[in-house]
């Protein structure tokens, strides 16, 4: 959003500011003209806003890519070890997994989320994936 407005602003600078020697070229500019060029400036602000929210999704699903294949190690892990020490690993791995699967479907579902829903998106995934790392870290070295 920041991106937008210091484009649109820097193009109505860049348009004024064009100097007091240029009044003819100034009177040739129509609102139109104007219009047309704040369109062109709001089309590629809001194509580098996409590219950008692609990319935090892309680590945001790596991230989990990684967590998923630790929580399958941890999964692993359980098989070989005792009855009550693996009841206590699955416990936590099923837990573990429903956090993934949820932070998963939020990932997909808000990709095309815009503005607040977005900035809310992004705090609250963010939060997830670090909550989640956080418990397989101590999971892992709970039954290392």
């Amino acid at each position: 959003m920041r991106l937008l407005h210091f484009a649109i602003l820097s193009f109505f600078i860049l348009l004024i500011g064009c100097g007091e020697n240029d009044t003819e070229q100034q009177e040739n500019i129509s609102v139109k003209d104007i219009k047309n060029e704040a369109e062109d400036v709001y089309e590629t602000t809001k194509k580098l806003t996409q590219q950008e929210k692609d990319e935090l999704l892309r680590k945001m699903n790596n991230q989990l890519d990684s967590l998923n294949q630790d929580i399958a190690e941890l999964k692993e892990d359980a098989e070989n070890t005792s009855a009550a020490t693996k009841e206590k690993m699955e416990q936590q791995i099923k837990v573990m997994e429903n956090q993934a699967d949820s932070l998963g479907n939020k990932i997909e579902n808000f990709g095309k989320a815009s503005g607040k829903a977005w900035n809310d998106f992004v705090a609250g995934a963010q939060k997830s994936l670090n909550d989640l790392e956080k418990a397989v870290e101590k999971a892992k070295e709970r039954f290392e």
